[in-house]
């Protein structure tokens, strides 16, 4: 059966994944298609084989075929020369995980601080970067907060619309502009031309429940795709319960020259914050509403034009203590609006683009921002006005010229960027990305970039109970580089690479022991050196055996920071995630029944001020190494699907940020029903 969805006919490459105008950083309107998914694209994923539609004709094409986005051209896997990792949907429906933020820990590389669990809040950092220095983006359309990156996670998406994952490490400030400092994290939703009506409930300890609904119906060249979930859990210690609940809607037209993309979504969050900012106010609470929109469109076939706009809204309500909420309260929502151009060319001298891209961001809050004399009502309370207001605007130009000759791959650019908050009028990023087919098995890359990071709205303006403002703060900076090796063979495949990112004028919270609070300071510098290693197996085709064992990986990634900033007490910066190993195992027990297997050890940099509420006193204390398995048991007769899910088997006791103590064992039960309409 042919898709109605297959645009991009003048490459090969698969129509599920790439084709359509919502795919691979594609609705970005920028052809950044991840040129590099690297051999070992994922700790999860399975090498091999990829069918084009689970729907259609046993059609097969070679994973180097795949049209991937880590820059404005299309480029295939073959000649990729960046490091991209990706976490598809058959792995997904396999892992133990209830949202993005779980899912996401186990991507070598990609350090998870939560602390809210199943997706309320989690810091997510890339290479021993922090949360602020990476981009997230869904559908290609950049959902970053720019009050703070603890709220960059509020999207309005369930992992049941999630089609894939595609995690981008280091700088990408020519793709991505400011703030690509580390990396970006890249969700996609991608509607199939199958119809469908999705049906999930769950159910766990400490009062957990998940139910959700996911549709999906086409017309012709029509696409809708609708979800819904609501969850809630009492908590697993004080003060750790919440409710959440989002719906999202994708949908548009496809066809051979032209498409359309619309999507939107709203998410709602309360939650407990035990401990969340000082582990002196242990009742501390969070409302967060996020709203989100966005419209793209590809035209023509050999130039293309490709516009999109954009607008996403932020409400976030901080009490520190829920019982009495006069006693210190913040209300703040943001808005951020975009806008973006961008037109390629293919011809004899390989893929050219050039565009334009205008963002603005801007605060309306109680607490953050210069005062304003004109004060905005919060919605919903009698006596509270946003008496704090500040906007900021970034535009860019770029231009790309990719190339591939023989075993060689080229692709170089530059953007050029103003911002209104820099001192500096225009400034460059320039990025050059090699690849070197040493043989059929074996592949060489570089890849150079200057990054840079703007203070977030928090960084520049938040004064509280233990925290002091720094309107004086510069913008990081950074050059990064990176060179690796990967491998595939049948059944195999592996990836190594190292990188180096010296960086200046690093932004971190610093304790001031005079003051007795933290402030937002620029570190001298901050030069970040690391490498990773990694293999994924598929056994059945290793061995050319249909065996027990299905699929599994081994992944290592080490992070070294070397400061100059003496000897500072850091909140976030040093604390990086220094050793991380995984490995995941998946193996069929009966017919229908398979269970996976995921076993992670971290060991962390830096320390933290463990608390004593009874002496009101904290003690600085190393964060300690941890082991954690979990596993999930799959039953998948039919239409049916019944699992059983066991995060930290072993009970282990652990912290990932500060004084917020992890869950310990949980067990979940849940349960999934797909009909085709």
């Amino acid at each position: 059966m042919k898709s109605n969805f297959n645009l991009f006919q003048s490459v090969l490459t698969f129509s599920k994944w790439s084709r359509k105008p919502f795919a691979v950083f594609n609705s970005m309107n920028r052809v950044i298609r991840i040129g590099v998914i690297c051999v070992s694209y994922s700790l999860i994923t399975q090498p091999g084989k990829v069918y084009a539609q689970a729907d259609t004709s046993t059609v097969i094409h070679k994973l180097e075929e795949v049209v991937v986005s880590a820059q404005r051209a299309p480029v295939t896997y073959s000649n990729m020369a960046r490091a991209v990792h990706i976490i598809p949907r058959s792995e997904i429906d396999k892992m133990p995980v209830l949202n993005l933020n779980e899912l996401l820990d186990y991507v070598p590389g990609v350090d998870i601080r939560q602390r809210g669990t199943n997706g309320v809040q989690a810091d997510v950092s890339i290479q021993g970067g922090t949360f602020d220095q990476s981009l997230v983006l869904l559908n290609g359309i950049n959902l970053s907060d720019p009050q703070t990156g603890h709220l960059s996670m509020n999207l309005p998406i369930d992992l049941e619309s999630i089609s894939r994952i595609e995690v981008l490490k280091g700088s990408a400030s020519r793709v991505f502009g400011a703030n690509a400092f580390t990396g970006a994290i890249n969700i996609i939703t991608n509607p199939t031309d199958r119809n469908y009506v999705r049906a999930s409930l769950l159910a766990g300890d400490f009062g957990l429940y998940k139910a959700g609904l996911t549709a999906q119906y086409n017309l012709k060249s029509v696409y809708n795709h609708f979800s819904y979930n609501k969850s809630a859990s009492n908590g697993y210690t004080h003060n750790t319960g919440y409710e959440s609940q989002s719906v999202f809607y994708q949908g548009g037209i496809s066809k051979k020259s032209f498409n359309l993309n619309v999507q939107g979504g709203y998410a709602q969050k309360d939650y407990g914050a035990n401990s969340f900012y000082s582990a002196k106010y242990p009742d501390q609470y969070e409302y967060n509403d996020t709203y989100f929109g966005s419209i793209s469109s590809s035209i023509g076939n050999t130039l293309k034009f490709k516009p999109s706009i954009y607008w996403r809204r932020n409400y976030d309500h901080y009490i520190l203590i829920k019982s009495s909420p006069a006693a210190y309260q913040n209300y703040h929502f943001t808005d951020t609006k975009g806008f973006n151009l961008n037109t390629e060319y293919t011809s004899l001298l390989g893929t050219s683009n050039l565009g334009f891209e205008y963002r603005n961001e801007s605060i309306y809050s109680t607490r953050l921002g210069p005062a304003t004399k004109d004060s905005l009502k919060v919605k919903g309370e009698e006596n509270s006005y946003y008496n704090h207001f500040a906007s900021r605007y970034n535009y860019s130009i770029f231009f790309e010229q990719s190339f591939k000759m023989e075993n060689f791959y080229f692709s170089g650019g530059l953007m050029i960027n103003h911002h209104s908050a820099l001192k500096q009028k225009v400034v460059l990023y320039p990025s050059i990305d090699l690849a070197y087919a040493i043989s059929s098995n074996y592949k060489w890359y570089f890849t150079y970039s200057k990054a840079l990071r703007l203070p977030t709205f928090t960084d520049l303006y938040y004064v509280g109970p233990t925290n002091i403002d720094n309107v004086n703060l510069k913008p990081e900076e950074a050059n990064y580089f990176e060179t690796g090796l990967k491998y595939q063979s049948k059944g195999m495949a592996g990836n190594v690479l190292v990188f180096y990112r010296p960086g200046k004028n690093i932004i971190d919270w610093i304790w001031q022991e005079d003051l007795q609070k933290w402030q937002a300071q620029n570190l001298t510098n901050l030069n970040s050196v690391g490498f990773e290693i990694s293999s994924t197996f598929n056994f059945n085709d290793l061995l050319e055996a249909d065996i027990f064992l299905t699929r599994g990986s081994v992944a290592y990634s080490y992070n070294e920071l070397n400061k100059d900033a003496g000897s500072l007490v850091s909140n976030y910066v040093l604390d990086n995630l220094k050793h991380k190993l995984a490995f995941t195992l998946s193996h069929k027990i009966y017919k229908k029944v398979s269970a996976s297997w995921y076993l992670t050890w971290q060991d962390r940099n830096g320390s933290y001020g463990k608390y004593d509420a009874a002496s009101n006193t904290t003690t600085e204390t190393s964060y300690p190494s941890f082991w954690l398995l979990d596993g999930k048991l799959n039953w998948n007769p039919l239409f049916f699907n019944l699992f059983l899910e066991v995060s930290n088997i072993g009970d282990m006791h652990y912290y990932d940020i500060g004084n917020i103590i992890q869950p310990g064992r949980w067990f979940k039960i849940g349960a999934t029903i797909d009909i085709g309409i």
